[in-house]
């Protein structure tokens, strides 16, 4: 039986769900995992009623961390409680410790913890523009360097994670980002048109908005009935201020962090995603979006090619709007088409994106059974 060690202390956004179905993906594979989570996360609730479902394999043990940045200055001070954290893991069975995404404590307990060995899943090889913070930037950096093995999303990274840290291949594995069906209410796939597209998440310099709003300048010059939801939560600039304003007729905007419960409800009405972005590595609304059986428009930057298959979405070229725009225009040439793409995308986020097949590559990296970059 597989053992292991499961250490996240972030607390809201994509990360506790990606977490949490992983882990509840091994316990379907009897994989047996203890883990650490922080009290305030936000999906607790789903974590204790995994471990009431699989009481043989899975044990959640809750950790005080920090709800808000002064929290988290005062209560980092606290060498001693790091110590604790990490003499505790270091009595637990399992040999392999699992950090599924890197959050600000999971460094700092590391480097305290010994005789384990450590799996780390990279989902951002560097922070992005809008995001970078040095001091955050040399606590990712600490974890890297002290992992024994590294997981990356997209193929295309594990070059440069080699290069940039001196980790030999053999070390880096690729295991790709599966689908979100945690936020999908119903398995049923809805099949029609609404002449909508969507812009979902965190609103930042470099998921470029304001090329996606003057590409729909163009769009609703050609084809008035295409509408544009934007939902999430972030700054706007002056300049997309004015294009919402001037586009009012055909933006939903909606500036607001967006609840689990909530996303069902901004997925099933819409035709595709859009992710206008200015850079990346890949994108986690991606495989969302395929849950919801929705092709995606993504522009050729990182790893987002890799990302999207055959039937299941578009690549532009970035700050390009008036390439956009046609991207957009041609979903809707043949709207058979645009619905096979929906299904199509649906299977891909069923099938090939699904959990169980990504837990059984950690697995297979758990047991050795394969060295560096699975597939």
């Amino acid at each position: 039986m597989a053992e292991l060690i499961f250490l996240y202390f972030g607390t809201k956004g994509a990360f506790p769900v990606y977490s949490f179905q992983m882990v509840s993906a091994l316990a379907e594979k009897k994989c047996k995992t203890t883990c650490y989570i922080s009290e305030y996360c936000e999906n607790l609730q789903n974590w204790l009623s995994l471990q009431d479902k699989f009481p043989d394999f899975i044990k959640v043990i809750t950790v005080k961390t920090y709800k808000n940045k002064i929290e988290y200055l005062i209560n980092s001070l606290n060498v001693f409680n790091f110590i604790k954290i990490a003499k505790k893991i270091e009595k637990e069975e399992a040999e392999n410790i699992y950090i599924p995404g890197i959050s600000l404590w999971t460094p700092i307990i590391v480097l305290f913890v010994k005789n384990k060995k450590i799996i780390t899943t990279i989902h951002d090889p560097a922070m992005h523009k809008g995001e970078k913070n040095l001091a955050i930037q040399f606590l990712y950096d600490c974890l890297i360097k002290k992992s024994d093995k590294i997981i990356v999303l997209s193929k295309k990274f594990i070059d440069e994670i080699s290069e940039n840290y001196g980790i030999d291949k053999k070390n880096i594995y690729h295991i790709p980002h599966a689908n979100f069906n945690y936020y999908k209410k119903n398995t049923e796939l809805q099949e029609k048109i609404y002449y909508k597209i969507l812009f979902f998440g965190r609103i930042i310099a470099y998921k470029g908005l304001i090329v996606l709003l003057k590409a729909m300048e163009i769009v609703v010059a050609r084809k008035p009935q295409i509408k544009l939801r934007i939902a999430g939560n972030g700054e706007i600039t002056n300049e997309e201020k004015i294009l919402i304003e001037k586009l009012k007729n055909n933006i939903e905007y909606l500036n607001k962090w967006i609840k689990d419960e909530e996303f069902s409800e901004y997925f099933q009405d819409i035709d595709a995603s859009v992710l206008p972005y200015v850079e990346a590595t890949q994108s986690g609304i991606i495989p969302l979006s395929y849950s919801f059986g929705k092709p995606v428009i993504a522009t050729n930057v990182g790893a987002l090619s890799e990302q999207i298959f055959p039937d299941t979405g578009i690549i532009v070229e970035p700050n390009d709007e008036k390439s956009l725009s046609e991207a957009i225009l041609s979903i809707y040439y043949d709207e058979k088409h645009l619905l096979r793409m929906g299904k199509k995308s649906f299977e891909t986020a069923n099938e090939i994106l699904s959990w169980e097949h990504s837990a059984e590559l950690l697995l297979n990296i758990l047991l050795n059974n394969k060295q560096g970059a699975i597939n």
